[in-house]
């Protein structure tokens, strides 16, 4: 608003200024339909100063008026929309996992999107026990079931735990039931939280070779839930 009143007040002083040089080149000017006949004073205004005033204050009216017709004109405000096109998700190949049994691994599979591994790859599961205070890939309290043909069908895998992991579990429990006021000939159940990871390994990889989970890259495989699965 502040910009279109600037500029109005640009073209009345323009105009102003263009009336005021033709009043000294003794031009008749007419203003609100009264007439003024101007006079020229020698020496002080001569007729090539008139007229450089008078061009002068024309180009700012000319500008002026181009500054307040785009000031009111309405603005077209062109958006641009990015779209990221996503790709879909991969589907999960685990159906369930985990049991109350804490003497085995087991897991149900669909092995159908893994087409592109089929040829190559056989497929196997590790699972091993949540530790915060353990780095989970250099960990070698795991159970390493042995390696399964991949069908591209329903697959259900029960190996039972390793005796590193068995040890790990023992522990666990004897190190929480002390620090519990249990009463004597009280049967109480430690649950111990497992995780759970899907591999495939190259055909004629020695499954007794993974001891750790980062063993798996190691010998060529790749851990499913790292690529999407």
């Amino acid at each position: 608003m502040w910009q279109t009143v600037i500029d109005v007040a640009a073209i009345l002083a323009g105009v102003a200024a263009i009336l005021d040089a033709l009043e000294k080149l003794g031009c008749n000017v007419r203003i609100f339909g009264r007439r003024k006949t101007g006079s020229v004073t020698p020496g002080i205004y001569n007729r090539k100063s008139a007229w450089s005033a008078i061009a002068l204050a024309a180009l700012a009216l000319v500008l002026a008026g181009i500054s307040v017709y785009y000031s009111a004109s309405p603005r077209i405000v062109e958006k641009i929309v990015v779209q990221t096109v996503q790709q879909p998700p991969k589907p999960r190949i685990i159906m369930s996992w985990g049991s109350l049994d804490g003497s085995i691994c087991p897991i149900q599979l669909n092995t159908a999107p893994l087409t592109d591994f089929k040829d190559q790859y056989d497929i196997a599961i590790v699972c091993g026990i949540t530790d915060p205070g353990a780095d989970k890939f250099e960990d070698e309290r795991i159970t390493v079931s042995s390696p399964y043909t991949i069908t591209l069908g329903n697959l259900e895998i029960s190996t039972p735990i390793s005796k590193s992991m068995s040890d790990a579990r023992a522990k666990i429990t004897q190190e929480t039931l002390k620090n519990l006021p249990v009463k004597h000939g009280t049967t109480v159940t430690v649950q111990i939280p497992e995780w759970y990871e899907v591999v495939v390994l190259p055909k004629g990889v020695n499954i007794s070779d993974i001891r750790k989970l980062s063993d798996v890259s190691r010998y060529g495989g790749k851990i499913l839930s790292q690529i999407g699965f």
